[in-house]
């Protein structure tokens, strides 16, 4: 794939998605801005990348001027953001009628707003550098609802549905965006036992939970000009057939 010497800031990459998507692009040779709220996790993907073309750095996905902040020490360090991959997201499910407001905000505020305004500030550069590619992370649940009780969840997941067709829409024609939307996934935040586990496997129809390695396959995919320069503005559900 063409990512050699590529800037591309992945979110969320102190572990799970993140990390996976880091590590999968710095094997082709791209040149990483990582983020996480967590030094601790950070630190054990900057080891596991075994490159001097990472920088990293705590950003709360929450704090806007904390992500402008940091998007401008990437430009100054690495250049220009080419590709912008968004993997910062949490899930804690919960009954609709016990949701909070703080639950909502909390969920809302790291799944979609913060999304929004790293978006805002990638695509910018990409805007000013004459191009680039993003590719968010939704969810099965922001396309269908959610089967677990968490309809905030599924709420900020939709809304980074609606939000990536409209920044397609600003984007064009020199930016792209997408959107993966994972069915389940043995990832950490799938937060589940290993007999749910064995349930949630049930429902694709190719009987078994998504892997990290499914979702990076489909977000290099998305981000490579060569092989995927004509989609913009899709879902690629990469679901096992749990959705069609």
């Amino acid at each position: 794939m063409n990512f050699k010497d590529k800037v591309v800031v992945v979110t969320g990459a102190g572990g799970g998605m993140g990390r996976a998507t880091a590590i999968a692009f710095a094997k082709e040779g791209a040149k990483l801005a990582i983020t996480d709220v967590s030094i601790k996790g950070l630190n054990e993907t900057v080891e596991l990348l075994q490159s001097n073309e990472v920088v990293a750095g705590v950003v709360d996905i929450r704090d806007i001027s904390a992500i402008h902040t940091w998007m401008e020490h990437v430009k100054t360090t690495l250049g220009p953001v080419q590709i912008f991959t968004n993997c910062a997201g949490v899930f804690k499910p919960a009954p609709f009628y016990e949701v909070t407001e703080q639950e909502w905000d909390f969920t809302v505020d790291i799944n979609l707003k913060g999304n929004f305004f790293f978006c805002q500030a990638a695509m910018k550069q990409m805007k000013e550098a004459g191009g680039g590619s993003v590719v968010n992370m939704a969810s099965t649940a922001g396309e269908y609802g959610s089967i677990r009780a968490a309809a905030h969840y599924a709420a900020s997941k939709g809304g980074v549905i609606a939000m990536s067709k409209s920044l397609a829409r600003e984007g064009a024609p020199s930016i792209r965006v997408n959107v993966i939307s994972p069915g389940p996934t043995d990832t950490p935040m799938l937060a589940a036992t290993e007999e749910e586990k064995r349930e949630a496997a049930k429902r694709p129809m190719v009987e078994r939970l998504g892997t990290v390695d499914d979702m990076t396959t489909a977000i290099l995919y998305l981000s490579d000009n060569n092989k995927a320069g004509y989609i913009t503005g899709e879902v690629l559900r990469v679901n096992g057939g749990s959705l069609i």
